[in-house]
């Protein structure tokens, strides 16, 4: 009688088919439900941060492929039109003509040398810079002048309406072109040794320099090279840039950082301050 009973009870907890008794799953408890979330959640922290290194080191791989396009397209100016000349910036020489010689730092604006369209008045400009590539159909797309890093003030889509009719309005882009002083450098493209930095990250300002750790080259044999700032010495010098300085001081400091690019990954000069005609190339007899 006693073994029916308990028969008969632990019937009570089992389902029954056609081929027999199915014992009942069992359930998770609140215990290994809370420990499967901890788990969980601890995994995603870990995998997070190497997450947005890859994707940052995805779109650093695009910044370089368009930094190429864009070398392409000063060779091919260059070549074609320029007279083995690179396109001038005269939004850095703060002027639409002027010579420009090392005593003569207060006439340089080499801030402005990422400004590709220039505003001559209210309604009209010119563009400039690598602007010219864009002007004469070297590079046809003005999401080539954009880095995907960029997190600054002059994002593509600040300026997206305004590029097929600028009017007034100054455009900048991403990349901070060397432009200027050519005519101190060495103006003839094919003159200019291997190591020369034609073009890099915005560094207008601190938010201008996109990827933070470091930038993209382009050098003079059209090579686009990775530049690790593991020190802070571009981004130091930039965060200087933003104190109260004379017009001087300020060229001087990004001569010195364009010397400081120059020297990386290459040739180095014995003085970091100064252009080694021996370094950077032979001067030509200007007209």
């Amino acid at each position: 009688m006693l073994r029916e009973l308990r028969t008969a009870r632990a019937g009570c907890h089992r389902q029954t088919t056609s081929r027999g008794v199915v014992p009942r799953r069992p359930a998770f408890t609140l215990l290994e439900l809370l420990a499967s979330i901890a788990i969980i959640a601890l995994v995603i922290s870990i995998m997070l941060p190497s997450m947005s290194v890859m994707k940052e080191r995805a779109r650093r791989i695009k910044c370089a492929a368009t930094i190429h396009q864009q070398g392409a397209a000063l060779a091919m100016w260059a070549d074609t039109r320029g007279r083995d000349e690179l396109p001038a910036s005269h939004a850095g020489h703060g002027s639409h003509q002027g010579t420009w010689t090392p005593q003569t730092y207060d006439n340089l604006h080499l801030a402005e040398t990422m400004c590709v369209y220039r505003s001559t008045s209210q309604t009209t400009g010119i563009w400039d810079g690598m602007g010219k590539l864009y002007e004469y159909d070297y590079l046809e797309a003005p999401e080539a002048f954009y880095c995907p890093s960029h997190d600054g003030q002059h994002p593509y889509e600040r300026y997206q309406e305004v590029w097929a009719n600028p009017g007034g309005q100054r455009i900048y882009g991403n990349y901070h072109y060397r432009g200027v002083p050519w005519e101190f450098i060495s103006r003839k493209f094919s003159q200019l040794l291997p190591d020369v930095t034609l073009l890099t990250d915005g560094m207008r300002t601190v938010s201008d320099f996109s990827h933070v750790d470091g930038c993209n080259m382009l050098k003079a044999d059209l090579s686009v090279r990775w530049f690790e700032d593991t020190n802070g010495v571009i981004l130091s010098k930039l965060a200087l840039l933003e104190d109260p300085l004379s017009n001087s001081e300020r060229s001087e400091m990004y001569l010195n950082i364009w010397q400081h690019l120059d020297s990386n990954g290459g040739k180095t000069s014995s003085n970091v301050g100064d252009y080694d005609s021996d370094y950077l190339g032979s001067f030509p007899d200007l007209p």
